[in-house]
């Protein structure tokens, strides 16, 4: 019937997936004061005086023909009321209600969990299909199997909008798409998300409906939170109620804690030398097997075994610390095989293993030790590298006794002269020595040690010289600082009680400061480390200069540069501000001191120990990248014949350890003749291997490695929360499904509420030529009728 209506009234059809509400517009011809109870009150008045009359005038009629003349009259009555009111139909074209899906794609949702129960593990295994049962797998499985069916029949009630989630919320395709073009969106989603944060994601998805809630939210989760209780998905009941949303929970996964064991990412030199012990350090964290035997294990490609020890697995969650030992007997490049032998129930073997390549040098890291005076820095530092089996050491003093440096094997009476003598080091630390002692040609020499020959140079600052009197020398660039705003603190008194603080580079970008895995952790340590008492204030780093350590005290100031890193040219050069850092020696502290000074010469060294070429290098910003963050990298040429002309960009290849690779095309830096860069987004953890493909290099071609790590939070919970999901519905009155029982979810959902998109034109009903035709026939039939009846 309201389509005839809507055909004979010339309304244009509504849209697919469109519907039509009628609605009466009115305009009352009483004052607009008048209270609705006084129109209703003149029409019983209206009423009961047509009533009236009648009874009187036909009492002596029949009863039918009697109620025939009242309903005629009141028929009339209304016409007239219509025409008066000016009455219209307003026509509102409504769309479908909204269902909002969201998918978590947070990184415990790549875990694979075990199932104590043969039936549900047989259903998760079915669902998942021949993918492998991870809990994002199944969300996809059920989403996308028959190519969208389930999203096809919710669609055919609800216009369906897909957004993901983990730390934010994003829109996954359009209203618009087809449920297979929205199946292709949803199997490309990955597991990679760093935090999870359920409560915030459903609170923005509702108020982007602000005015038109949605007729249910369907949330495919594990319902962990790995920020703060703030964020968990219960936190949105108070918001969902107001607005009557249900929310409707499928949880993917189980009751039980994902069984696992988790390796986490092994500490331990890229260099190392033949018949020189290497320690490799690397944390395990274990899920569901407390008190179980673990082997680490570590082996070259061909599977010789190397090292292994055995441990139990603690508390779920709990990091227990492994030192393997090695002593490589070959010179070349090994690659080794760190790995936790899998244990039975295992649900997860992905992470339980790493490769690292070692470069097994025969020939050991050269340095040069020179300074003004025997300090307390230099005198633990000669010893702690004259130790050391994989350094050769020579030393220099400006004011050392000629007899003396002839009873020591590592001395030297003068610095080299020579500039292939210079070139001969692979490391050199200078510390407070008088640059008026250095020729001009030594200071130049030093300057293109860095930039040309790539080698490394760590400027330990003094009192007295350096860095100061570098202002207007060679030297000058190669400190990171302006130094016209360097102030040298009085060395008679201590400039104050410094304490250590890391900086998020210099947990990243260098393995210096990487004392646990975890950067808290890590900060922590060095927090507690003895205090400083000596530091320069360095106003103003040099633009590209890295701060890798900085102090702070008692004032209310701002922090002060420690320890900077910058490169220069093809070398680098590290920069102490303070001469102090003998003090970590005490306490707790000596192992921590001598690591760092082996890993920075190490780290400055590295470039010539590996042969890299020295036309070009390749870096990548940081040493470690979270799943889903943009690595950056920079291919730097130093020489402006070997930048590739235009037209032919250089191409870089990033290799997974597992074999999988991939390649970026880098573009010239505008301002920055030879700089070339470009990113590239990794959302797997795991080690990565970069290399220069084009152009070609005589000699190996510049590279990089970097890892890319999962955040630790996503799992220090393993097992579902379902009592949290469960809760969360009930409250909202929806209801909550285990995924492998959410077949029919669109049986479930509640119709909603038409969604309101425009009201066409009115169509006027008082003017039209159908009612003034229907109040004359009834004004001609009800007198014919009382004629009839000789009431006229």
């Amino acid at each position: 019937m309201k389509q005839f209506f809507e055909w004979y009234l010339g309304v244009v059809p509504a849209a697919p997936g469109q519907g039509t509400r009628w609605r009466w517009s009115l305009d009352p011809p009483w004052p607009p004061g008048w209270s609705p109870w006084a129109a209703l009150l003149a029409g019983a008045i209206l009423l009961t005086a047509v009533l009236f009359v009648y009874r009187r005038d036909a009492a002596r009629l029949p009863g039918r023909t009697r109620w025939g003349l009242i309903g005629i009259r009141l028929c009339t009555l209304a016409l007239v009321l219509l025409f008066l009111t000016r009455a219209a139909i307003l026509i509102q074209r409504t769309g479908l209600p909204a269902v909002a899906i969201l998918v978590d794609t947070s990184a415990s949702m790549g875990l694979e969990d075990h199932y104590t129960d043969p039936n549900r593990d047989k259903q998760v295994r079915r669902l998942a299909g021949r993918r492998r049962p991870t809990r994002l797998n199944l969300a996809k499985a059920l989403l996308t199997a028959g190519d969208g069916q389930l999203l096809r029949t919710i669609g055919e009630r609800f216009q369906v909008r897909l957004y993901s989630f983990d730390q934010e919320v994003r829109v996954v395709g359009s209203t618009d798409e087809t449920p297979s073009q929205l199946s292709k969106r949803i199997r490309a989603l990955s597991a990679s998300g760093p935090d999870t944060r359920p409560g915030p994601a459903l609170r923005q998805v509702l108020d982007e409906y602000r005015g038109e809630p949605p007729a249910a939210v369907l949330v495919f989760t594990d319902g962990i939170t790995s920020t703060s209780a703030a964020d968990r998905l219960s936190t949105i009941i108070p918001t969902a109620r107001r607005q009557s949303v249900p929310v409707f929970t499928i949880a993917t996964g189980s009751r039980q804690p994902a069984r696992d064991l988790h390796l986490l990412e092994p500490q331990l030199d890229e260099i190392a030398f033949v018949d020189d012990p290497v320690v490799i350090q690397v944390g395990l964290k274990a899920f569901g097997f407390v008190g179980r035997r673990v082997t680490i294990r570590m082996h070259r490609d061909d599977g010789t075994s190397l090292a292994e020890q055995t441990i139990d697995a603690g508390p779920d969650g709990e990091t227990r610390q492994v030192e393997l030992t090695w002593v490589p007997r070959q010179e070349g490049d090994h690659e080794l095989t760190v790995e936790a032998v899998p244990l039975e129930g295992e649900t997860d073997r992905v992470n339980n293993s790493h490769v690292r390549l070692v470069r097994v040098r025969r020939e050991k890291i050269r340095v040069l030790l020179a300074d003004g005076h025997p300090r307390w820095e230099f005198r633990y530092v000669k010893q702690l590298l004259g130790r050391d089996p994989g350094i050769a050491l020579t030393s220099v003093l400006q004011d050392a006794d000629p007899e003396s440096s002839r009873d020591d094997q590592t001395a030297r009476e003068h610095f080299p002269v020579d500039r292939d003598e210079l070139f001969a080091f692979d490391v050199i630390i200078l510390g407070d020595i008088d640059p008026g002692f250095l020729s001009r040609g030594i200071q130049q020499n030093l300057r293109d040690f860095v930039r040309s020959a790539r080698g490394g140079l760590v400027l330990v600052a003094g009192p007295s010289h350096n860095p100061l009197s570098f202002r207007n020398t060679p030297l000058e660039d190669l400190v990171p600082a302006d130094l016209a705003t360097v102030r040298v603190p009085d060395p008679a008194a201590s400039s104050g009680h410094w304490i250590s603080r890391l900086t998020i580079e210099g947990f990243e970008s260098t393995g210096l400061f990487r004392l646990r895995q975890n950067r808290d952790e890590a900060s922590a340590i060095v927090a507690g480390l003895p205090a400083l008492h000596w530091l320069l204030e360095i106003p103003r780093p040099r633009p590209g200069a890295v701060t890798l350590l900085e102090c702070t005290d008692a004032s209310s100031g701002p922090p002060r540069p420690a320890i900077l890193l910058q490169r220069f040219g093809a070398g680098s050069v590290l920069f102490h501000a303070t001469d102090d850092l003998w003090l970590w020696r005490f306490r707790d502290g000596q192992r921590l001191y001598a690591r760092y000074w082996l890993q920075a010469v190490r780290l400055l060294g590295r470039a010539r120990l590996l042969g890299q070429t020295r036309t070009a290098e390749l870096t990548a910003g940081r040493s470690e990248y979270a799943p889903g963050e943009p690595t950056a990298f920079q291919l730097r040429f130093f020489s402006t014949t070997d930048v590739p002309v235009d037209g032919k960009p250089p191409v870089i290849r990033v290799q997974r350890r597992s074999g999988s690779s991939r390649d970026l095309t880098l573009a010239a830096v505008k301002g920055s003749l030879g700089l070339f860069s470009g990113s590239i987004t990794n959302t797997s953890p795991g080690s990565y291997h970069a290399w220069v493909r084009s152009p070609s290099f005589s000699d190996a071609p510049p590279s990089v490695d970097y890892l890319v790590t999962a955040a630790n939070r996503e799992f220090q919970q393993r097992k579902v929360a379902f009592d949290e999901l469960q809760f969360t519905a009930r409250a909202t009155q929806g209801r909550s499904f285990p995924i492998e029982q959410a077949r029919h979810l669109d049986r479930v959902l509640p119709p909603g509420h038409p969604v309101p998109l425009a009201i066409d034109a009115p169509i006027r009903l008082w003017n039209r030529w159908e009612l003034l035709l229907a109040f004359s026939v009834a004004l001609a039939t009800e007198w014919l009728w009382r004629r009839h009846s000789r009431l006229v």
